[in-house]
């Protein structure tokens, strides 16, 4: 996949303004190039912003292996999402933690990011032709949670479950709430480590 560079600022700029435009979900598929405990401008941008508008950001883990989540990935009130492959398993590219210096729990949840089809722009120049593209990546597996996550708000315009909710012992999956004791990181399930994370972005 091609990589660009541009300034954290205006990443920061584009997130404020979706938040303050109201988009209930933001997906992003960016990260910086070292690996962060959510301490970095980015991820307290996530963060401030989630807790001032009540924005979900679903967010890339990345490509780099073990311990390496980088911002705005890091981000405690972020869904970060890992990448699984056609088998279910957690695809060996797939940044995961724990966060450097602090030790924290990421990613938060997995989806499909092996050989994925889709649309592809008909004005991108770093190969491929034709209308679609087959990439693997957690860019990949992240719209899955993106998108469940706003058909999930769209179906249920109340405010996110709340930590309350979360930390009880039940998520809300789609049909019905689960029990956290019964549930691997999929992106239908509630995660079992970490504090209660669903494509709802339970925080």
């Amino acid at each position: 996949m091609a990589r660009s560079y541009s300034q954290d600022s205006w990443f920061m700029a584009g997130m404020q303004w979706a938040a303050e435009s109201g988009a209930d979900v933001v997906n992003m598929s960016l990260g910086d190039t070292y690996p962060t405990d959510g301490s970095d401008p980015m991820s307290q941008t996530v963060d401030a912003l989630s807790a001032q508008y009540g924005t979900l950001f679903v967010i890339a883990a990345g490509n780099a292996g073990p311990e390496s989540v980088s911002a705005p990935g890091a981000a405690s009130s972020a869904l970060t999402v890992a990448a699984t492959d056609t088998q279910d398993q957690l695809a060996p590219f797939s940044s995961t933690g724990p966060l450097a210096y602090s030790g924290g729990m990421k990613p938060d949840i997995a989806a499909p990011g092996v050989d994925i089809t889709a649309a592809r722009s008909q004005e991108m120049t770093d190969g491929g032709e034709g209308l679609y593209r087959t990439l693997s990546g957690t860019s990949m597996a992240t719209p899955h949670l993106a998108g469940a996550a706003a058909v999930l708000a769209q179906q249920h315009p109340d405010p996110w479950p709340s930590a309350a909710a979360c930390t009880s012992g039940w998520c809300w999956t789609g049909p019905c709430w689960q029990s956290r004791a019964s549930s691997p990181t999929r992106s239908n399930h509630c995660a079992t480590a970490w504090n209660c994370v669903s494509p709802t972005g339970c925080r």
